[in-house]
């Protein structure tokens, strides 16, 4: 959600939010799946429907087969933050100009998929955020950007920690987009 915020606060509105799982209407008729629609819903897609920004659903085993529904959006950019799963060249290929993930760490340490846990189980001192390509391996395409976290004189917590990546490195973004080459259709 500080990802959406922090995009929005520099008046960039993305044309569609994807999502990793399945849409809850396409759960109700698989076997084995329970939905719970009494479930309040999670505020960063209540804020993205407020905002008429568009939902697509994007799980692992039907990426390949969804990525027209990125590429007709006809979207400069895709960016990504704590995906759980590896992008297919489909996805990644489907948008104009580049594919970025935001990683909350100081690539190349604590590459993988819980890097804030591995960095407070290491009682790491030098927290950051990463900004960089998505590639067919996991936290190891072209780093674009990267800057520290500010910690204060005590370690925060994990919450602290990702909404402070998610801000810093959202704003990683917005200057690697204003500062080169790459512009928007709307610029």
């Amino acid at each position: 959600m500080a990802v959406l915020e922090q995009l929005l606060a520099h008046e960039l509105k993305p044309v569609a939010l994807a999502l990793p799982e399945f849409a809850p209407a396409a759960l109700e008729g698989m076997v084995a799946a329970r939905v719970d629609t009494g479930a309040r819903e999670n505020g960063f897609i209540t804020q993205a429907r407020q905002l008429s920004i568009q939902m697509i659903y994007l799980p692992e085993i039907s990426q390949t087969s969804e990525a027209w529904k990125i590429a007709r959006l006809e979207a400069d950019f895709l960016i990504v933050a704590c995906w759980p799963y590896l992008l297919g060249a489909e996805i990644v290929g489907a948008v104009g100009k580049a594919a970025l993930n935001l990683h909350p760490s100081i690539l190349p340490k604590y590459r993988g998929a819980d890097p804030v846990a591995e960095q407070i189980r290491h009682h790491e001192k030098e927290l950051g955020v990463t900004l960089h390509l998505l590639s067919q391996k996991f936290d190891r395409g072209d780093i674009v950007a990267q800057a520290g976290l500010e910690l204060g004189t005590t370690f925060p917590g994990r919450d602290l920690i990702e909404t402070q990546a998610a801000r810093i490195g959202t704003n990683l973004f917005v200057k690697a987009i204003q500062g080169s080459g790459w512009r928007t259709r709307a610029q």
